[in-house]
């Protein structure tokens, strides 16, 4: 309600060209702004990744995600056609968006990172470490770790055994946490800076079985120059 309150105080006092609003979660602040062009960035049509999640998720947690991926897939037509331009961050995003048939122009643009900050080092680094970087309170990243920590760490070990996983990142859940009892396996919690771990990396995987959008792990690894074995 703050926020509310400061947007609309601030549409009666100032005159402004442009109202850029990034995600739809904050669309309804000024959907209904007239006379003021503005662009909706959807980012990814997050509708879609509750609607995978409820093919991942046992019953009934299944049934409530595709629940709310339907209302929120309503949410999202509902919402472009009050905008005069939507766009996305991906081709596949953009088309999931004029499949909506809003009649809203509708564009993507990618995503980036900082190439001076996620820059190569000249440090040497580890042969047997690779690294997973990525939030641990998100569902595609607590599978995708939880999935190759099962099946593929092992088959890595058989012909690597000195091979250690580094998983970099937030608030792991309990399930997250156990795999840091796995030999070789280390679980991070929160880091004030993801580059060591990653530059430190002979390698980064992002072995994802559900994404939507850009992974800016995959481009932050990348642009520091370490290779990246990632999920098509």
């Amino acid at each position: 309600s703050k926020l509310n309150r400061t947007i609309r105080r601030l549409l009666a006092e100032q005159k402004f060209d442009l109202i850029f609003v990034h995600c739809s979660s904050v669309a309804h602040y000024v959907e209904h702004v007239q006379g003021i062009p503005k662009i909706l960035d959807f980012g990814d049509m997050d509708s879609q990744k509750w609607l995978e999640y409820a093919q991942h998720k046992p019953f009934p947690l299944s049934l409530g995600y595709w629940w709310e991926g339907v209302r929120l897939r309503a949410e999202e037509k509902r919402l472009a056609r009050r905008f005069d331009l939507c766009t996305t961050i991906t081709r596949a995003e953009c088309q999931t968006l004029i499949d909506y048939d809003t009649d809203v122009p509708t564009d993507w643009f990618p995503n980036g990172v900082d190439n001076g900050f996620f820059a190569p080092v000249s440090e040497a680094y580890d042969p047997d470490s690779i690294a997973f970087v990525g939030r641990m309170d998100y569902f595609p990243n607590q599978q995708c770790m939880i999935d190759f920590c099962r099946d593929t760490l092992p088959l890595l070990k058989a012909r690597r055994p000195s091979i250690r996983l580094t998983i970099v990142g937030a608030d792991p859940s309990a399930e997250i946490r156990a795999l840091g009892e796995i030999p070789g396996v280390t679980v991070t919690g929160s880091v004030p800076d993801v580059r060591p771990y990653v530059t430190r990396a002979a390698l980064t995987v992002a072995p994802l079985r559900i994404a939507r959008g850009t992974q800016n792990k995959i481009l932050e690894a990348m642009a520091m120059g370490v290779p990246v074995v990632c999920s098509n």
